[in-house]
């Protein structure tokens, strides 16, 4: 039987030993331990470079999450402050501008902490935080140089201290103008920093962020520009520097006419230190002396000289560009009486019901009750039809009417927040106009919707005007409708529509004086049946524009051409019959040119809510 000797594991007889070969084994063993530590050592780095992201990544998604929560409640609470400031509730402005501020700049700190700043520096995938920063960076601006300050202001010249004592306090006004202009600025230089904020590339919810922030800004921006300029023009119009006199006409929409309607009865206003005061309420009629003609200029003479319109009141304001109309008037007042005014005021019933919404209604001598819901309908129908031929009656019945309204809006106000509401609606819709004989207020005038002018620059415009022409008072029972398209930015010229709906709902049985129907037009007199509107239509296109065909219900209609202030002019003539319709299409070759497309609506009876698809061009 064999005898087998044990020894230890692995161990080599002494005499087959190798010296080599046991350092090639060492050296094999060593490298796939080295391999074995360096994958581990891979592992492990890769483990902690995961965890790094992951950590990097929870930290940013916090911030991002602080940001947006920030952010969102900031403007928020910016809109809050803002529609406070607007309100005139400056308490709560304060308190809305206070959060605003707070939540702007959690959502600042937020977009500008490490991991967001890191991030932000990555060449387009950073793109959308960069976005975030600049919308934070704008939104804590807006609290802090806008919100804050503006209800710091609104405290000082709220209604309620502005109006005391049925009153302007001008000097409060003109005190607080510097302060309001530096604002006004810095919320300018805001909306030009918004407008500014990069694309966030993918990030669509950033995208919307910084749609809705520059909406915003350009809101504020807006509203503290005007409040702004109100502050710099009102004091030296409402007779902070010396009593100012004005001639108040009062139209009448329900015979339109380029401004609103016709001129049916005129004040005097006059202010003193915010103070004021209407008197030598009279008729139309009274502008009853042969006036020497104002000379406006020849272009305006070629587009209105058929029509006497300096020298004939019924006629005076055909043109949309109050200036025009102001300096007529004060012209016929001053051939009238000798009294050279200071500028001129209009207004019209629609008006006078928002007015009287805020300071109440009125009593007539005889019991009669005059409120907002029944102004316009008695000073632009029922009169007529009350006094179908007794005019001087009819004419005494309406400047009754105005004087105890005037009346009543010149004295002391309850509510006086409610009727600088009233008014700023008036003014929105251009239903008040305002001229000044003083060339430095003319100017501020003439940078808010009082002044009522036909724009003198190339941005796209298309204002629809109607003039009556049958001398009755049908407009009351006119309904429009206004569409204005364009095709896109290309090229130097585009081709644009314009489209205008006409609809008479006159109804039967009105007197003779209301459906009359003998008019004048611009080529001979014309005999229409009763209740039939006869109607010049104006469109003034953007300078520039070239017509290419004008239709009615699909028809050639000839068409008058003119020009005023820069702006072609298209006229049609067009007889609309009780409840009848019509439909008026200018087609237009027009400049491709910058700005803001524009569709001014003239203030007559009923609400004209343009349908405008006309892209906007860069310059």
């Amino acid at each position: 039987m064999p005898i087998f000797s044990r020894r230890p594991f692995g161990h080599e007889p002494d005499g087959d030993d190798d010296p080599s070969a046991r350092a090639d084994d060492d050296e094999s063993r060593a490298r796939r331990l080295l391999d074995v530590l360096s994958r581990h050592k891979l592992i492990f780095s890769g483990l902690v470079l995961l965890a790094v992201i992951v950590a990097f990544a929870c930290w940013l998604g916090v911030r991002a999450f602080d940001a947006k929560s920030s952010l969102e409640q900031a403007r928020s609470s910016a809109q809050q402050a803002k529609d406070a400031l607007s309100k005139g509730k400056a308490a709560d402005a304060a308190r809305w501008a206070y959060d605003a501020h707070s939540q702007a700049q959690a959502a600042r700190d937020a977009t500008h902490s490490l991991p967001w700043n890191i991030v932000a520096g990555v060449p387009w995938l950073g793109s959308p935080f960069k976005s975030g920063q600049q919308i934070t960076d704008v939104v804590l601006g807006l609290a802090a140089d806008v919100l804050q300050p503006s209800a710091d202001v609104g405290a000082a010249i709220s209604p309620d201290q502005l109006l005391a004592g049925g009153h302007l306090d001008v000097h409060l006004l003109r005190d607080q103008e510097p302060a309001l202009s530096k604002i006004s600025a810095d919320a300018t230089r805001l909306e030009a920093d918004a407008n500014a904020i990069a694309d966030p590339e993918y990030l669509s919810l950033l995208r919307d962020a910084r749609t809705d922030l520059q909406k915003q800004t350009s809101d504020i921006a807006k509203l503290l520009q005007n409040t702004a300029l109100a502050a710099r023009v009102a004091p030296s119009l409402m007779g902070a520097d010396g009593p100012r006199t004005y001639f108040m006409g009062f139209q009448t929409n329900a015979e339109a006419r380029g401004t609103g309607g016709l001129l049916g009865g005129f004040g005097i206003l006059r202010f003193d230190n915010g103070a004021p005061t209407v008197d030598t309420l009279a008729a139309n009629t009274e502008l009853d002396k042969h006036f020497t003609p104002l000379d406006l200029g020849p272009e305006y003479a070629d587009q209105y000289g058929f029509a006497n319109t300096t020298t004939d009141y019924r006629n005076s304001n055909l043109t949309p560009h109050f200036p025009y109309v102001a300096q007529i008037w004060k012209s016929m007042w001053a051939q009238q009486t000798g009294m050279d005014v200071d500028g001129v005021v209009a207004i019209d019933p629609v008006a006078l019901s928002y007015v009287l919404g805020a300071v109440g209604p009125v009593t007539m001598p005889d019991g009669e009750v005059i409120t907002r819901d029944n102004v316009v309908e008695l000073t632009e129908s029922t009169a007529y039809i009350r006094f179908p031929t007794d005019q001087p009656a009819r004419k005494k019945y309406l400047q009754d009417i105005a004087r105890e309204v005037v009346k009543k809006m010149t004295g002391p106000v309850q509510s006086p927040r409610d009727l600088l509401d009233a008014l700023g609606k008036a003014v929105t819709e251009g239903r008040i106009a305002v001229w000044s004989s003083s060339p430095a207020d003319q100017k501020l005038l003439e940078q808010t919707p009082l002044a009522h002018v036909l724009p003198d620059d190339p941005a796209p415009y298309a204002a629809v005007v109607i003039n009556n022409l049958g001398g009755n008072k049908l407009d009351y029972y006119l309904k429009r409708g206004i569409e204005y398209a364009a095709d896109g930015c290309h090229g130097d010229r585009r081709n644009s529509t314009v489209t205008i709906r006409l609809t008479s709902t006159v109804p039967d049985g009105l007197p003779a004086y209301v459906a009359g129907a003998s008019g004048l037009t611009k080529s001979a007199p014309i005999i229409v049946p009763s209740g039939t509107m006869l109607t010049s239509v104006v469109l003034f296109a953007t300078e520039g524009a070239k017509l290419t065909s004008a239709l009615a219900n699909d028809k050639r209609m000839p068409v008058f051409k003119g020009t005023e202030r820069g702006h072609p002019t298209f006229e049609v003539q067009v007889a609309i019959p009780p409840g009848q319709s019509g439909e008026l299409t200018f087609h237009l070759s027009e400049p491709t040119s910058p700005g803001t497309p524009r569709v001014p609506i003239q203030p007559l009876l009923d609400n004209v809510t343009p349908v405008v698809s006309v892209p906007t061009c860069a310059g």
